[in-house]
């Protein structure tokens, strides 16, 4: 998992008790671990009572270095307290432009009218005209009858996360689905159990 995330391009923060002794340079597990996550440790001194640093604080190179203060916060674990600072820009989003035709709106029957009433469907519009004319005249008139009734619209979205998948887009979609519901239903308890359980975790 660390090898991965330290492939991604977001800011990556590495804090905790890792068990692992960064104060010994030649120490294997210690060795292992900084060529696996290929961050910056920048805890320095001291984070366990009985010595060692054990806690870290890491981060890419490309990012400014946090400053890192440790506190000795006595009776509440023998580890130390670590207080760290970041300047963590987000990212701007990254949007995608489509175009698409609302195919909701789109009525089979006032399209086959016009379609018969249109110049693809009279024979004496077709005198003359070799394959190619042929050809235009079909996709000329298909759009025409396609843009008077379903215009083309452009769309603007943002992608999604890498994190948010399949099953995390059937999730918001029953939750909104059951919020729908609570909003309508005058109790709560009009609503199944995990219906209300999903409307409260949000």
């Amino acid at each position: 998992m660390l090898d991965r995330l330290s492939t991604f391009a977001d800011p990556l923060v590495l804090a905790g008790d890792v068990n692992t002794w960064f104060d010994r340079p030649s120490d294997p597990h210690a060795v292992q671990f900084r060529d696996l996550i290929g961050l910056t440790q920048h805890v320095r001194g001291v984070t366990q009572d009985r010595g060692g640093t054990l806690d870290v604080v890491c981060t890419r190179d490309d990012l400014q270095p946090p400053s890192v203060d440790v506190i000795d916060v006595v009776g509440l674990s023998d580890h130390q307290l670590l207080s760290s600072t970041s300047r963590l820009l987000k990212p701007p989003p990254v949007y995608v432009t489509t175009t698409r035709r609302s195919w909701r709106t789109f009525d089979l029957d006032a399209f086959q009218a016009n379609l018969l009433s249109s110049a693809l469907c009279d024979a004496r519009c077709w005198e003359g005209l070799d394959g190619d004319s042929l050809c235009k005249l079909y996709d000329e008139t298909i759009v025409a009858l396609l843009a008077s009734q379903v215009p083309l619209q452009t769309c603007r979205r943002r992608q999604s996360n890498a994190w948010f998948d399949d099953d995390c887009q059937r999730a918001k979609r029953s939750l909104r689905s059951f919020k729908r519901a609570a909003h309508c239903s005058a109790s709560l308890s009009d609503l199944s159990l995990p219906a209300v359980q999903l409307w409260r975790t949000e």
